[in-house]
C-alpha cells in the first residue's frame, strides 16, 4: 500500500508505509523526526528510501510532508535479472564458465545492465546485493530471469556496502 496521492497525510502514516509498507498501520514506538524518513536508520529504524517507487521526496532541505504524495515503500523496480553466485578474473571466463541462478533487482528502468547501476536482491530495492565472491570481480548476469542476452558486469562495492556496476561487456 502506497502513500495517498491526495488529501492530508500524517507523519505516522509516511512512518508505517517507510517502516511496514502499509500506510495507516503498524506501531512506531518513537519519536518520528523528517530526517529519519529521508535518510533512513534512526530509533525507528527505517530502512533506505526505495528509489523504484514512482513518487518519493527529494533529499534537500526544507522538507515537506507534501513531498511524500504517492510515495510506495515496496514498489517493484519493474526490472529482473539473474547473476552468478561466483566470479571470475576476466570477462571472457565470465561469459564461457559461469551459469546465473541468483535473482538479482536493479535501479533504472532499462533492462540492460549498466555503469552505475547499483544491484539488489528485492524487488524493493532496500536489500543490497554482496556477491556470492566479494566484489572486484567479473559475474555472469542475464537481463532476463533464464534470458538469452548475458553480459559479464563488473561489481564494485560503493558506500554503506552497496553493490555497483562498475563494468559492463556484452558476451
Amino acid at each position: 500500500m502506497a502513500v495517498p496521492s491526495t488529501g492530508t497525510l500524517t507523519m505516522l502514516g509516511i512512518a508505517q508505509e517507510r517502516k511496514f509498507s502499509t500506510y495507516g498501520s503498524g506501531t512506531i514506538s518513537n519519536p518520528i523526526l523528517m530526517t529519519d524518513l529521508i535518510n533512513g536508520g534512526g530509533n525507528n529504524s527505517f530502512p533506505a528510501l526505495n528509489t523504484a517507487s514512482p513518487s518519493k521526496p527529494n533529499t534537500s532541505t526544507p522538507h515537506a510532508v507534501s513531498e511524500w504524495y504517492s510515495y510506495d515503500q515496496d514498489a517493484a523496480s519493474g526490472y529482473a535479472g539473474n547473476i552468478s553466485s561466483r566470479s571470475e578474473s576476466s570477462t571472457n571466463e565470465a561469459c564461457e564458465g559461469l551459469d546465473v541462478e541468483t535473482a538479482v533487482y536493479k535501479n533504472g528502468t532499462s533492462s540492460t545492465p549498466a555503469v552505475g547501476d547499483y544491484l539488489f536482491t528485492n524487488s524493493g530495492l532496500s536489500t543490497n546485493l554482496v556477491p556470492g565472491q566479494g566484489f572486484g570481480a567479473w559475474y555472469k548476469y542475464e537481463d532476463v530471469p533464464g534470458g538469452n542476452v548475458p553480459y559479464a558486469v563488473y561489481l564494485l562495492e560503493g558506500s554503506s556496502s552497496e553493490c555497483v556496476i562498475e563494468s559492463v561487456s556484452a558476451c
